[in-house]
């Protein structure tokens, strides 16, 4: 929908505002009632409904729900004001008044389409004069002005001033009917205010928003819960999950144009790390399925992240962040906007400099040192059997791999391994065993410029034209002392396989050895390099259709690319690889491990050895995504309550991925998929202005959407036991992989695979104002997710996974002696379906003016969801019902051999069900303005069922989903110069579905805890800002704003949660206390 709001300060606007204002002050005794060319001020009335929101964003979705066009003299006259909002039926100029308040604004109709805006005393001492005598529209005290008032005598013709930018609303593509869409807004002063430094900080504070994916997500392992796989990166790691749907199912858009998924996980969620958090304008929230507007993979929502077009002049803006975990930034913007007659550019750029928060200094300290949980009732995470000097074991050789059989005994210290004899070994008792919890990698720095151009054109009376362009790059640095699972030689339990051969072993035999490296890895460093691009592009012409009167056009453009290339130096593959140990006999038959890492000289040697096998292992990544977008809309016919109108377009769109690994040989996967759209909206006023309905809209909307995606497919068999499992248990997995498996362990020839899916998607949406203070609103829409490509396309693995069973707590079923896993994509994959409704209300009374009150609930319901079926389910749950899992997840084989196909399938369903609530207040005293923000989410519900007979897993309230209650509280106060912000964000208690210490693991010598730790604490932040403006007009601290803030002030601890960490990410931000310092300068 068209915002017609021109902030530019132009000659022309700059003297029509002054000739108005002073024609207001020389006039304002009279009583005279002005016309503009014979047509009097709009008096129709409007039933809007604005939040309470900075001033510029009220006087935006006022511009685009009157339809009228709002010109200032400068984006000064606004900047940093507060609307009170306003929600209800009244005619234009009332519902302007309520919504400037006591802002000390003022306004004027230039004419039956246009409105000037400015402060009070912007024309005071002018000598300019006047050229009417049209008085001021003001508000009285009461927040009400006599009448409306117009201005006589303009001069100027309404192709004078022309609309600056174009604002779609989210949720609708219609221009003036009002969307049911429960839609939150967070516009740029609550982001500066709370001081949030990125967009993933943003998004962590969002309730409604379950942050799975994110930096510090990739650096613990973790996943989204009934997701097998992550980003393989913490750079470009930050995505959207609303509602804990799964980021797949959240679509985001800039600026209304959709971004390309990332291509670390071939579009299995879109990375929004690189937008700079500084240049957005607001973030819009559409917490609804939306895929009859959008279309697929807007299941669980829509995020659109609207950018600032323009700027008053130049912007410049320095931001530095210290964190007590080590996580500082520095953030350097500049901006400034050339304008020019109907047209303008806007250059931005931005840098920033952030270092890795070191989670590491959360791991808590227990009985038996770093990372034993014990003491809380939790899990020794400690790696047991692992030390310097560590353990000796019997080797038991599986086929191409060994195991840590029975244990020798422990290595005694005071010596160096040279001669260490089986006799000389002490007892071994796993309770007194060493154990070890190297400090793990933290992150990388990031280093992040960008540049982004936008301008836009007016061509004639109402030709548009709208154009963008952004680069943004990512660079990464990591260097990090070596822990042992990073040395891919390492053997079960990250034991050192050592052969008889080796003149130190002095067994007879092959044997296993816990030797944890410590002294030779503290001397030793890996890296990792990596460089990713982000370009986006648009393009676009709007305007009337000459051929249709009432109705316009939209055609536009939109493009964007990731591409990235991460270099790794390490040892990944050990004995792995094509040459098996072929590449490694040679270090193990040289390595001393069976002493206590005091003698220099063996430290020495055994590190050189290390060193042999360090390698550099390169990944690069690219993805792309190009649409084509046709729009036009108008009025249909003429109802009694108002225009029925409708929306028709039609979009092609195309996607791309590419991910290439050369850590194991040279896996790839490529995808690429095409969309067709054609689609539909309608909207009907159905009653206006009676007794029981002041309003009553419905809003019709569908979507045809057809889809192609191609790929290819790899099948790599390491299968390591006696015998080749997959032939010694018959197993044909070609039909089920898409792809033939090579005859050795290296990944087999890519075979191509393509899919096609078609479906639409329809929505409903009903509002009713029965008084002006209460909107009601409900949906009712099916959105339709084709399988992501990550999950189709790609490398499958099948893997002897008999130990791992074992190791985690399962017990191998009757007559079973193997068991295979089969991991990867899976290409029988169906599109997932999703039933959403929403009924939801929103209040203004009258007796409290500035106050809103907002409720929402939704009902997302999906069949044929993608996921892993089995997660939230134990070993032990698993393999004691084998008869309960889904058809086809195991298989059971010749000769004792099961298949366990691991991968993501279509199960029964998923369900979320919430409540939203939203309080926003803005009032004013003798204190000065108040801003009062209140934001939370109930969840009722968020399940999972894989098959009927299976009993659903609920993993709301718990570790993998969002807890039962998460609120954002903020109070923002300004007076005059001065101002204040206070946050609060509140997360209630949950449920740990999956202690760690409940199941039998290597952890707890398989002796599960009876009375594990089910309960984690709530978790409460608080942030705090103080900021000054300097409002004079000369000098250099003129257009200076300093903010100095704090987040999470008293460095909470997290909640306690029994893993291997001690805490989960989605409940905590590592960066811990944050304080800041901000400074912006407007020239």
């Amino acid at each position: 929908m068209r915002s017609n709001r021109i902030i530019r300060s132009t000659v022309l606007a700059q003297a029509v505002i002054i000739a108005f204002a002073l024609c207001g002050n020389a006039s304002a005794q009279q009583t005279i009632q002005p016309v503009v060319r014979g047509t009097s001020v709009p008096s129709a009335v409007l039933t809007v409904s604005i939040p309470a929101q900075s001033m510029e964003s009220a006087l935006d979705a006022f511009a685009v729900q009157s339809k009228l066009q709002l010109v200032y003299a400068s984006k000064d006259a606004i900047a940093g004001l507060q609307s009170p909002g306003y929600a209800g039926t009244l005619p234009a100029y009332q519902v302007l008044q309520q919504l400037l308040g006591q802002s000390g604004l003022v306004f004027e109709f230039v004419n039956g389409k246009t409105v000037v805006v400015h402060r009070r005393s912007s024309a005071a001492g002018s000598s300019i004069h006047p050229a009417s005598t049209a008085p001021v529209h003001q508000a009285d005290a009461s927040g009400l002005a006599a009448a409306p008032a117009a201005v006589a005598g303009a001069n100027q013709s309404d192709k004078d001033v022309s609309a600056l930018s174009t604002v779609n609303v989210t949720g609708t593509n219609l221009r003036d009917i009002d969307s049911a869409s429960p839609l939150i807004t967070i516009d740029a002063d609550q982001i500066q205010n709370r001081g949030y430094s990125s967009i993933e900080d943003v998004l962590r504070h969002l309730p409604q928003n379950f942050a799975s994916t994110s930096s510090t997500s990739v650096a613990l392992g973790e996943t989204e819960y009934g997701q097998q796989y992550g980003p393989q990166s913490t750079v470009g790691a930050s995505s959207v999950n609303l509602r804990g749907l799964g980021s797949r199912s959240t679509l985001i858009l800039v600026n209304g144009h959709r971004l390309a998924g990332s291509a670390q996980d071939q579009g299995g969620y879109t990375d929004i790390s690189s937008i700079p958090v500084s240049q957005i304008e607001r973030i819009e929230v559409l917490s609804d399925g939306a895929s009859a507007i959008y279309g697929a993979d807007a299941v669980a929502g829509v995020v659109n992240i609207v950018l600032k077009k323009d700027y008053s002049g130049t912007v410049l803006h320095v931001r530095h962040d210290y964190s007590n975990s080590g996580a500082d930034e520095t953030r350097l913007d500049v901006s400034h906007t050339f304008s020019w007659n109907k047209g303008f550019l806007t250059a931005s750029a931005n840098d920033r400099k952030t270092d890795p928060a070191d989670s590491n200094r959360f791991i808590s300290v227990g009985p038996a040192g770093r990372g034993d949980f014990s003491n809380r009732n939790g899990t020794n995470a400690r790696t047991p059997n692992l030390g310097q000097p560590g353990v000796v074991f019997d080797s038991w050789d599986v086929g191409g791999y060994h195991l840590e059989g029975a244990p020798f005994g422990v290595i005694p210290g005071g010596q160096n391994g040279t001669a260490l004899q089986p006799g000389a070994l002490l007892p071994y008792s796993f309770a007194s065993a060493p154990s070890d919890y190297p400090v793990g990698r933290i992150g990388p720095k990031v280093t992040s410029p960008s540049l982004r151009l936008n301008g836009a054109q007016t061509f004639g009376h109402d030709l548009k034209f709208t154009w963008g362009a952004s680069y943004a790059e990512q660079k990464d640095s990591e260097y990090w002392h070596p822990a042992p699972w990073d040395l891919g030689f390492l053997e079960d339990g990250y034991g050192t396989y050592v052969p008889a051969s080796n003149p130190y072993n002095h067994f007879g035999q092959d044997v296993m050895v816990g030797y944890s490296y410590a002294k030779e890895l503290a001397g030793m460093t890996f890296s990792q390099q990596q460089k990713q691009t982000n370009i986006n592009f648009n393009a676009g012409v709007s305007g009337k259709l000459p051929i249709l009167d009432g109705w316009d056009f939209d055609v536009s453009y939109s493009g964007s690319r990731e591409r990235g290339r991460a270099n790794t130096l390490g040892d990944f593959i050990g004995s792995l690889g094509p040459d098996g140990y072929a590449r490694t006999i040679n270090v193990l038959d040289g390595l001393n491990v069976f002493g206590d890492g005091s003698d220099p000289q063996i430290v020495a040697a055994n590190r050189a050895l290390l060193d042999t096998l360090v390698q550099t292992y390169t990944n690069t990544f690219s993805s792309s995504e190009n649409s084509v977008n046709l729009l036009t809309r108008g009025g249909l016919f003429a109802m009694p309550a108002g225009l029925a109108q409708a929306a028709i377009g039609a979009e092609y769109r195309t996607d791309g991925y590419r991910y290439q690994n050369q850590l194991v040989g040279n896996t790839s996967a490529n995808s690429s998929r095409h969309a067709t759209a054609i689609f539909a909206e309608l909207g009907f006023p159905l009653l206006k202005n009676m007794p029981f309905a002041k309003e009553l809209t419905l809003t019709l909307a569908a979507r045809r959407e057809s889809f192609t995606q191609h790929g290819s497919n790899q099948l790599e068999d390491n299968t390591y036991g006696a015998n080749d499992l997959l032939t010694l248990g018959g197993f044909n997995l070609t039909s089920l992989v898409g792809a033939a498996p090579d005859a050795s362990t290296m990944p087999g020839a890519l075979t191509q695979v393509s899919r096609s899916y078609s479906s639409t998607s329809p929505e409903v949406k009903l509002t009713w104002v029965p008084v002006a203070e209460l909107r009601v609103r409900a949906t009712w829409g099916k959105s339709f997710l084709t399988p992501q490509m990550s999950s189709e396309f790609g490398l499958a693995q099948a893997s002897d996974y008999t130990y791992g069973v074992v190791a985690n707590g399962g017990t191998l079923p009757p007559g079973v002696t193997h068991v295979i896993n089969l991991s990867g994509p899976n290409p029988n994959l169906k599109p997932q379906v999703a039933t959403v409704k929403t009924f939801g209300f929103d209040y203004m009374p009258k007796f409290a003016e500035g106050l809103m009150v907002s409720a929402t609930y939704n009902d997302t319901n999906f069949s044929n969801y993608i996921g892993a079926p089995l997660a939230g389910l134990s070993y032990a749950q698993i393999f004691s019902n084998l008869g309960q899992m889904p058809p086809g997840t195991f298989t059971q084989g010749k000769n004792g051999v099961l298949l366990w196909d691991n991968r993501n399938i279509n199960f029964l369903g998923r369900r979320s069900r919430s409540v939203d609530t939203a309080i926003s207040y803005y009032f004013e005293n003798t204190l000065g303005s108040w801003r009062l923000e209140w934001n939370a989410v109930r969840t009722l519900e968020l399940e999972s069922r894989s098959v009927a007979q299976s009993p659903a897993v609920v993993f709301s309230d718990t570790e993998f989903g969002p807890s039962k209650w998460v609120a954002d509280v903020s109070l923002n106060w300004q007076k005059n110069s001065y101002f204040a912000t206070a946050g609060l964000h509140y997360i209630s208690p949950f449920r740990v579905m999956q202690p760690l210490s409940a199941t039998g693991t290597v952890y707890n010598d398989y002796t599960p805890n009876p009375n594990p730790r089910t309960l984690a604490p709530s978790y409460t932040t608080m942030d705090f800002q103080v900021g000054y403006c300097w409002q004079q007009k000369a000098g250099w601290l003129s257009g200076v704003t300093a903010r100095l803030g704090v987040q999470d002030a008293f460095d909470r601890a997290f909640p306690f949660v029994d893993n291997s960490y001690g805490f989960v990410s989605t409940r905590a931000d590592v960066r811990g206390r944050v304080i800041y310092l901000d400074l912006t300068k407007e020239f």
